[in-house]
């Protein structure tokens, strides 16, 4: 039988090294990889900041809706206007606070979150959130909606009928943020999955095919030379699905096309080149459309 040494040192685990994750500066843009057939370029559709537009339709915030309404505003800017006071340009570095920040804030984040995402102290996170909410009170009284139709009935549900059920989950930290987040995400899945169905019904696949679903986009290899017959059938399917609120939702949509996935430049739906500083249409006509 073994015996036990009193006097032995007690036994030191070797300390566990964890690695930093490595920087991916340097890497090479692993959309580059995703090409087109010979013949054929390669284009990505996507909904226009569709999260955040069907949080403005469940929340009946009008302010937002006219945002969206309005060709001339941009989101994020308007947004970082309202928190900060001030937005010069789309590159102000407010604009990018304002679209993390708004988008955790409408799936209900805590103070001491935001505060990381935003590299802020919690003081000025939650100054963050109460101006928000201070702006956009629907908002907030659509959080309340929902807690009570997750802890009331069990279940929410999006526009187009599709229910999340609740079970013992409803008390965790998270289960509003969860449910709040389901909403516009389910909403989207279901419209740009309508989207594809109408393309494959409608589109001639010699000129234009549907090669796979990113969440609120689609990519497409079109046929070259028939960029203006593809660009017209592919509004088409955007414009054709709506979001059967009391006041109906068509989310928008906007297009880029290229060489490859890593090299889509935006386009209008006419064809023409979008300015990438602006987001306003340009004068210049895609390449594409010239070989058309």
């Amino acid at each position: 039988m073994a015996l036990l040494d009193i006097n032995a040192k007690p036994f030191q685990a070797p300390a566990i090294i964890i690695p930093k994750r490595p920087s991916l500066d340097g890497l090479p843009n692993v959309k580059e990889l995703f090409l087109p057939d010979a013949g054929w370029i390669f284009g990505d559709a996507d909904l226009q900041q569709a999260d955040a537009q069907v949080v403005a339709w469940e929340a009946g915030d009008a302010s937002l809706k006219q945002i969206f309404l309005d060709p001339n505003l941009d989101l994020h800017t308007e947004n970082a206007k309202t928190i900060f006071g001030s937005c010069p340009s789309k590159k102000h570095p407010n604009r990018k606070k304002a679209k993390a920040g708004v988008h955790s804030v409408n799936y209900n984040v805590f103070a001491k979150t935001l505060a990381k995402t935003l590299g802020c102290s919690v003081e000025e996170a939650q100054h963050f959130i109460d101006v928000w909410f201070k702006a956009h009170p629907l908002v907030k009284e659509w959080h309340r909606r929902i807690f009570n139709e997750m802890k009331g009935r069990k279940y929410i549900e999006n526009k187009f009928g599709g229910r999340k059920q609740f079970y013992d989950t409803t008390d965790h930290g998270t289960a509003l943020s969860e449910a709040l987040a389901w909403i516009p995400q389910s909403t989207v899945a279901i419209v740009i999955n309508k989207v594809w169905d109408y393309i494959t019904d409608n589109a001639d696949p010699r000129i234009l095919r549907v090669c796979m679903q990113v969440h609120d986009s689609l990519c497409f290899n079109i046929k070259l030379g028939h960029l203006e017959e593809a660009l017209y059938i592919i509004k088409k399917a955007f414009d054709s699905v709506v979001v059967p609120y009391d006041d109906p939702l068509v989310i928008g949509s906007s297009m880029a096309v290229g060489a490859n996935w890593g090299h889509v430049e935006d386009i209008s739906w006419d064809g023409y080149m979008i300015d990438d500083d602006t987001g306003h249409v340009t004068n210049e006509r895609c390449i594409y459309m010239k070989a058309a």
